[in-house]
């Protein structure tokens, strides 16, 4: 670490313990999301403050349309193992020396934060990979955000401004160009949609697919979720570690298992490339089980993935966040 790295993480640090000082979790609920709309970087940020309903207190940071997964997850019964697929976020921890990850004990050292009793610490939470620790374009990102979020949370705690979170506002920072200064504006709170393109299945396939016997087969189908194993060889090129995508076909009547893949991302160009191998063995299903009446998908993004190839052939979609024989199958990997 350089000293212009060393002086990026103390002004996170330092801005992180005057939110702690604040305690918001006295005031806000988890649900309570503030936004702070940047110009520099051109996103929305939400903020989340967890302590109020039990004892982890901790300011989460959303980016984007990732807050989807924050009332995806809190508005499903989601099975618990499906949880790390629902984490798209920063998280500014307020926890215990043992909590801590090893890395942000060591920045703390370097940077000369020493902490009795409750520690501040990052980590950064991605879709299908472990916690890991921030790296310095993050630090940088984070500084501003948790600036601009100190400013509100200090509104409210101080009652300075009173939103009505449960009647659906929200407290939004954003760059005024007329004023040119951020200004804070109390407003309806509307939740970015996730896009998701929906794959348009080659007509050559439906015709081919024509002459398939019709079935009263229901099945489930999960393929874009991560299954927490850890896989020795499973590490990017930044050194975080990652785990594989969970592709499992099950006949709902039954629980057999038809297709049970551990994929591992890194022999894939793209995800496209992952999600048209995972159709073409659902068309492959078709050919030689025959067409089925009705399919279980975990989520609405899977849905729109399979939404045209199971419309076109007839087949009945329904979205259930548990998918009985599929969640059996991976929680006994998950016990193996």
């Amino acid at each position: 670490m350089n000293e212009k790295e060393r002086k990026k993480w103390l002004e996170l640090y330092d801005i992180a313990d005057k939110i702690k000082l604040l305690e918001p979790w006295r005031k806000l609920y988890a649900s309570d999301i503030l936004v702070y709309i940047s110009k520099k970087y051109n996103i929305d940020f939400y903020c989340s403050v967890l302590g109020k309903e039990d004892t982890h207190t901790a300011i989460i940071i959303y980016e984007g349309e990732d807050i989807y997964d924050f009332f995806d997850y809190a508005s499903n019964n989601y099975p618990s193992h499906m949880f790390l697929n629902y984490q798209n976020y920063f998280l500014c921890n307020y926890i215990t020396r043992e909590e801590t990850l090893k890395e942000n004990l060591n920045i703390a050292k370097e940077i000369g934060k020493k902490y009795r009793g409750v520690w501040t610490s990052f980590e950064y939470f991605k879709k299908g990979y472990m916690p890991s620790k921030l790296n310095i374009k993050q630090v940088d990102k984070l500084i501003e955000v948790l600036n601009a979020f100190y400013s509100m949370i200090k509104d409210i705690v101080e009652e300075k401004i009173k939103v009505d979170f449960e009647k659906g506002y929200t407290l939004v920072n954003l760059y005024d160009k007329e004023k040119h200064m951020y200004i804070k504006r109390i407003q309806e709170f509307i939740l970015p949609q996730r896009m998701c393109d929906e794959v348009l299945v080659d007509k050559y396939i439906i015709n081919d697919l024509k002459g398939v016997k019709r079935t009263e087969n229901q099945i489930e189908y999960d393929f874009l979720n991560y299954l927490p194993l850890y896989i020795r060889d499973s590490v990017d090129s930044d050194g975080r570690r990652y785990y594989p995508l969970a592709r499992i076909l099950a006949d709902k009547k039954s629980g057999m298992i038809l297709i049970a893949d551990m994929c591992d991302k890194k022999n894939y160009k793209s995800q496209k490339d992952y999600i048209y191998e995972s159709l073409e063995k659902l068309i492959d299903y078709f050919i030689e089980y025959g067409i089925p009446k009705k399919m279980y998908v975990r989520d609405n993004q899977t849905k729109t993935i399979v939404k045209d190839l199971l419309n076109k052939m007839g087949i009945q979609i329904v979205v259930k966040p548990n998918l009985e024989n599929i969640d059996n199958l991976e929680n006994g990997f998950l016990r193996s």
